[in-house]
């Protein structure tokens, strides 16, 4: 019995089963293997971040944002009981107001949240405008963080490379569920929304269906547990019957919400 539900994220089940869809430069359907793309889940997290630093990068340099800004806390001034990564995002609501009051508008930005192997949460944050170190320091402390902080330019071409040295696998996983790891000023847009492209999620994994397909080709394999073996990760196909009967969008009309699969 296998429960599809279960994952590293409370999700469905990563890897367990198949995105289907129509191709829409043939008459094919494309089969891929489905993957949580979450930042906690050990077989995801690698290839997330990987995307998600060069999507910031594309951003910043298309905006300009070179100056990267490092704002710690001082672990006293934490009130007790509190996340510091509640109290982190309470300091930089404060900050903004500050940065946009020095600046005289609104200031844009994308900022990603870090824990520190002390446990406590810090910031990074991208900018467009110069500001120095001795103001950033005092404006910091004075919204309740702390005394340490750090800017220095970016070169654009160097951004994505800069920020590999900051989002790291290891540097994110430790935030509970739930933490907001990155966030933008109004106008950008990290990640636009996806048009609906008639696909689906099958419950049947891509083996299964590989197996059943008599036109299977375009076959693609990938060590995605990077452990030296490779698995099918997508093939395409004519339609199978079964990848739709046995779908998402019919198991939301069984009643029983608890049910595994065999």
């Amino acid at each position: 019995m296998t429960d599809f539900r279960t994952s590293a994220t409370g999700k469905f089940g990563c890897g367990l089963g198949t995105l289907v869809g129509p191709l829409a430069e043939s008459q094919s359907y494309g089969y891929k293997r489905h993957l949580c793309n979450a930042y906690r889940c050990g077989r995801c997290r690698g290839r997330k971040l990987r995307h998600v630093r060069a999507q910031i990068a594309q951003v910043a340099t298309a905006r300009k944002l070179t100056r990267f800004v490092t704002l710690t806390l001082d672990p006293a001034r934490i009130p007790g009981g509190t996340p510091s990564h509640d109290y982190l995002r309470d300091c930089w609501r404060k900050m903004r107001v500050s940065l946009s009051r020095r600046a005289g508008r609104s200031v844009e930005f994308i900022s990603v949240v870090e824990l520190h192997k002390s446990g406590v949460a810090h910031l990074h944050v991208l900018v467009g405008l110069y500001l120095p170190q001795a103001w950033l320091s005092q404006a910091w402390q004075a919204v309740g963080g702390g005394r340490i902080v750090d800017i220095r330019f970016v070169d654009v071409q160097r951004i994505a490379g800069y920020l590999a040295k900051y989002l790291t696998k290891d540097s994110l996983k430790g935030l509970p569920p739930g933490t907001r790891l990155f966030s933008c000023s109004r106008g950008i847009v990290l990640w636009p929304k996806k048009k609906a492209s008639g696909w689906w999620l099958s419950f049947r994994s891509i083996d299964e269906l590989r197996d059943e397909s008599k036109e299977a080709r375009s076959e693609r394999w990938e060590d995605i547990e990077q452990v030296g073996i490779e698995c099918l990760v997508w093939f395409e196909g004519e339609f199978l019957l079964n990848a739709a009967l046995d779908s998402v969008l019919a198991r939301r009309t069984s009643p029983a919400q608890g049910e595994t699969r065999v």
